[in-house]
């Protein structure tokens, strides 16, 4: 139905629109890659069942479990995801950089230095440390990050597997 009232009201915007859509299928049927969220169903596609685990992160600083309800969602994300997403950069971005420079390899613009992020654990250990103490405002002499799985349960969420220790890192004195 929209399709018909843009060509009614726009032929130019119609066409520019329908060639888009055959650039995006095109796309996705030669080079694999999906260009588009059009086609994605399985974004959206299932239900979440309350008996789905979810993984909680939990962080001790200085010996301490922190009461992650009191800092601000911007900040906790920073102190919890930043160290999956640490680990898992240095995986992903090189398949992402593989796989678009099938499709835009030819502009120039898949460069090593613009997918790969080249620090270290040493160095990403220390501005860890320096964003906990700056969000925290106090020294931090050694932080360990564990992750568990729970599930929910009428009493609330209850535990289905032990912590795993995803960081841990002391200060250097």
């Amino acid at each position: 139905m929209y399709l018909k009232k843009l060509y009614h009201y726009n032929k130019p915007g119609f066409y520019i629109f329908f060639l888009l859509l055959l650039a995006f299928l095109a796309i996705n049927y030669k080079q694999g890659a999906v260009a588009t969220p059009v086609y994605m169903y399985g974004m959206y596609g299932s239900p979440r069942y309350s008996t789905d685990t979810q993984n909680i992160c939990q962080l001790s600083v200085n010996g301490r479990q922190l009461d992650m309800n009191t800092i601000p969602f911007a900040q906790r994300d920073l102190l919890l995801l930043s160290p999956g997403n640490y680990q898992l950069q240095k995986t992903i971005n090189p398949e992402v950089l593989f796989s678009m420079k099938k499709i835009f390899g030819f502009t120039g613009l898949m460069k090593d230095d613009l997918f790969l992020n080249h620090i270290s654990d040493e160095q990403f250990n220390d501005w860890y440390l320096k964003t906990i103490s700056k969000v925290l405002g106090r020294s931090v002499a050694n932080v360990v990050l564990t992750s568990r799985n729970f599930t929910w349960s009428p009493q609330g969420m209850q535990p289905v597997s032990n912590p795993l220790n995803e960081l841990s890192i002391v200060a250097d004195k």
